[in-house]
């Protein structure tokens, strides 16, 4: 039918477009400071609290968050660049 042709085109996009936004954000990360890739990946990917990267870094829970803002503006300014926009 109509509809599953929609369907299928549908879920086809958004797994190519899924692919395609992995692979900008992985250029991304790689192009970062290892310290800011770190923080970034422990607090986005496996979700850890900013008191535990604080404690894990040496570093204040106040620069943790800096850190975070400061990745989180450059990957929205990354991802503008590479017509994905946010």
């Amino acid at each position: 039918s109509v509809t599953a042709i929609f369907s299928a085109l549908s879920l086809w996009q958004v797994k190519i477009t899924a692919r395609m936004l992995s692979a900008v954000i992985n250029r991304f990360l790689s192009s970062q400071k290892e310290t800011a890739r770190a923080i970034f990946l422990k607090r986005y990917w496996y979700m850890r609290p900013i008191s535990e990267i604080a404690a894990e870094t040496g570093f204040s829970e106040s620069k943790v968050k800096v850190t975070l803002m400061r990745t989180r503006n450059a990957l929205r300014e990354y991802l503008g660049r590479e017509d994905f926009n946010v």
